[in-house]
């Protein structure tokens, strides 16, 4: 959801603003209830429907009935931030709609901004097979931190058994390459007590 519209221009509507974050806030409580006892999609639904729904529609009156005020200024901060929420509000409700729409798009705009990054430094890389391994780098970045795997120790682990990732690519993706470890060092552990045994 887009708070960041509301609290960039915090400073100059403090009295307005100050009311639409503290209303937004009553959502993010809602979802905190969500999580902290742990309901299905539908009850989820349920919640956000009962709670975050009227707040929501709350903002969305408070924004057009500014915008339909003689004094209100369409290409000002305040303006521009009403009319985005007026005219994304169809989007911005979609978590009281759907059971399993996300409250917010954070996750993938930080996504996107790793791609974005990337893309605008290639015009920097020296030759085209650089910015080719960039490109995997960045993939391989992206994925890790994408399921929450640290990507220092992801890339180690991949330098270290690089002879094997050329064998079984698959079997090194962020999401399985610990039980591929797991697996090699107990193939390890039981070659090392055989050798001690003889």
């Amino acid at each position: 959801m887009r708070v960041g519209i509301f609290f960039d221009i915090k400073s100059r509507h403090p009295a307005e603003i100050d009311w639409v974050l503290e209303t937004y806030a009553l959502i993010w409580k809602a979802e905190d209830i969500i999580k902290e006892e742990n309901l299905n999609p539908d009850q989820r639904l349920a919640y956000h429907q009962q709670h975050s729904l009227p707040a929501m529609q709350a903002i969305r009156d408070w924004a057009a009935n500014k915008s339909e005020k003689e004094d209100f200024e369409e290409y000002s901060a305040l303006g521009k931030a009403i009319h985005y929420f007026l005219k994304h509000y169809d989007k911005l409700i979609l978590f009281c709609v759907e059971p399993n729409a996300l409250i917010d798009n954070n996750r993938m705009e930080e996504k996107l901004k790793v791609l974005i990054r990337g893309r605008k430094m290639a015009h920097f890389y020296k030759t085209v097979n650089g910015a080719s391994v960039a490109n995997v780098l960045i993939s391989l970045i992206a994925t890790a931190y994408g399921e929450d795997e640290n990507v220092y120790d992801y890339l180690v682990a991949l330098q270290r058994h690089k002879q094997y990732i050329k064998e079984e690519p698959a079997m090194w993706l962020p999401w399985n390459y610990k039980k591929t470890l797991d697996v090699i060092n107990a193939i390890s552990k039981n070659s090392s007590n055989n050798s001690l045994k003889n």
